[in-house]
């Protein structure tokens, strides 16, 4: 049985993202995993793809479609979803939370995601906040293996290195 990963697109979907994240979604397919590639409004979608799936499951997204991944493999719960993973969340993104400790915007992983990683933009500078969120574990959280790299890329970040490692991590959490 295959594996399935839902891709979301950031803001203005493929108008703002014409070729990386879709170079992305293809090399998924090109694997031998079913994919979708939606916008970041399109929870409804995500959970129909994903929720009644007997096989391995994944989302990934990049800006707002960062910010939204963890938060749909919760609405698949108690379904684990194998990997999430994000391309720079932003900071202006209605989902993000400010974290009183460290003061950064964040968002929750929740403990039914075996393995997340997120990349994120540290340097606000760079890309006015657009990625310089990040990703934490939820509270009671002791299941998901959370890895956040800072990487010092163009917004959304969802290209070269960035896009080749995003895609080994998905590949090695998922079939």
């Amino acid at each position: 049985m295959s594996a399935r990963v839902a891709v979301v697109f950031g803001q203005f979907g493929q108008i703002a993202d014409p070729i990386n994240l879709p170079h992305f979604e293809q090399r998924l397919k090109d694997a031998g995993l079913e994919t979708i590639l939606v916008q970041h409004t399109d929870t409804q979608l995500v959970y129909n793809f994903l929720h009644a799936y007997a096989g391995n499951v994944g989302v990934v997204g990049a800006s707002l479609g960062a910010g939204v991944a963890p938060i749909m493999a919760g609405y698949l719960k108690p379904k684990l979803v194998q990997f999430v993973g994000g391309f720079q969340p932003s900071s202006w993104d209605p989902v993000m939370h400010m974290d009183p400790a460290t003061r950064l915007m964040t968002v929750s992983v929740p403990n039914n995601v075996k393995t997340a990683l997120c990349f994120r933009n540290s340097v606000v500078a760079e890309t006015g906040g657009l990625g310089s969120a990040i990703w934490k574990l939820a509270d009671g959280n002791t299941v998901t293996k959370l890895t956040v790299v800072d990487r010092q890329d163009i917004h959304p970040g969802d290209f070269g290195p960035a896009q080749d490692t995003m895609f080994n991590a998905v590949i090695e959490a998922i079939k």
